[in-house]
């Protein structure tokens, strides 16, 4: 069953509030075709705009870029390839800069996905794993520890809709992966293995096994944001592009163009 952009879009949004939503500075704000999210921290993958095309959404985008100017937060601003033509030269006069584009992909699977590799692939469930994530993603994606660790609170390993896998080589944590559930359906946020860690298979390990225990926990399908250096990767498992966004950045952002 394939969606349709929009309606992607849509869960892509709600899981940031969800992904975020335990940040203790966590701020939101809605339209009907736009949300700000903001976890507070000074780092633009920490905060991001997500907004679709109709009738308020350069409104939005004006609006967002006055709050985030207000508190002097950096952001990534995600337009989505139906409103980008209309609001990329308003991001433009606003002060940000382009980032590029990034695809939006859907994988349907149809069946259990192989996987290969010597890797040990963890379920997240305890506060020292969580710790390795947040060490994990801080390195790949070149954002303070503190910071990452923050939005990744303990009170998230807790609920049933957030799930963080890691993959570990001789013990060593090397490479982390988020999904977060909604009915059906599943999102693949965070895939984060640095840089001394890659080309040895692990992403694509953890992945694989990510995607088959949420397949076997009832996932119909899955959806993800891809950047430009796991683009290969996501197509290997079965993902597809199905829209693609313009990304605009106030501040640094190591998705702008990678």
């Amino acid at each position: 069953m394939k969606s349709n952009p929009s309606e992607i879009w849509k869960l892509y949004g709600q899981a940031l509030t969800r992904i975020l939503g335990e940040a203790p500075e966590y701020e939101e704000h809605r339209s009907n075709q736009g949300i700000l999210i903001l976890s507070g921290e000074m780092v633009a993958d920490l905060n991001y705009a997500l907004i679709d095309s109709g009738a308020d959404s350069a409104e939005f985008l004006t609006e967002a870029i006055n709050i985030v100017k207000n508190r002097k937060l950096p952001l990534i601003v995600i337009l989505t390839q139906a409103a980008a033509a209309e609001l990329n030269p308003l991001a433009g006069r606003l002060g940000l800069q382009s980032g590029g584009q990034l695809p939006l992909m859907q994988n349907i699977p149809e069946g259990i996905i192989s996987t290969s590799g010597d890797f040990e692939i963890r379920k997240v469930s305890c506060p020292d794993e969580l710790d390795a994530v947040s060490e994990l993603e801080a390195r790949a994606f070149e954002m303070p520890r503190e910071a990452v660790a923050r939005v990744n609170q303990q009170t998230v390993l807790q609920r049933k809709d957030i799930s963080f896998y890691i993959a570990l080589d001789n013990g060593i944590p090397v490479s982390t992966v988020q999904a977060t559930r909604s009915e059906n359906i599943c999102g693949i946020w965070s895939m984060a293995t640095p840089p001394e860690h890659q080309g040895k298979g692990a992403g694509r390990a953890l992945l694989a096994s990510a995607l088959n225990d949420q397949i076997r926990n009832g996932t119909d399908w899955f959806y993800l944001m891809a950047t430009l250096a796991g683009q290969k990767l996501y197509e290997s498992l079965g993902f597809r592009t199905i829209d693609t966004a313009s990304l605009w950045v106030s501040g640094h952002s190591s998705q702008a163009r990678s």
